[in-house]
């Protein structure tokens, strides 16, 4: 369940990719016994340049595989050195930086 997508260009190969942070709407269904748990994988794809994507999330690290219960992303340049950072914002958990 997608809270937010951005478009970054992370491979720093000027083509816009796609980050997006997920979560279920309810902490209550890790306890439903289902398929679906509260907290989810963030997901990450990078633009090919050739209209398509093609998705990065398993090769990303902890921060983009780790479940969280993540809502609203930003995006910016934080610390001045020309990369894009990513603030997430998690339900019930302290927000977390991600720095390429």
């Amino acid at each position: 369940m997608g809270w937010g997508a951005e478009f970054l260009d992370f491979a720093r190969d000027g083509w816009p990719d796609v980050f997006a942070g997920n979560g279920h709407v309810a902490p209550s269904l890790d306890d439903a016994g289902g398929n679906e748990t509260f907290a989810q994988p963030r997901l990450l794809f990078w633009n090919r340049g050739d209209g398509a994507f093609y998705p990065l999330s398993g090769d990303a690290g902890p921060g983009i595989t780790e479940q969280y219960p993540s809502r609203g992303p930003a995006i910016g340049d934080l610390d001045n050195d020309g990369d894009m950072e990513i603030v997430v914002v998690n339900m019930g958990e302290p927000p977390c930086l991600l720095q390429n």
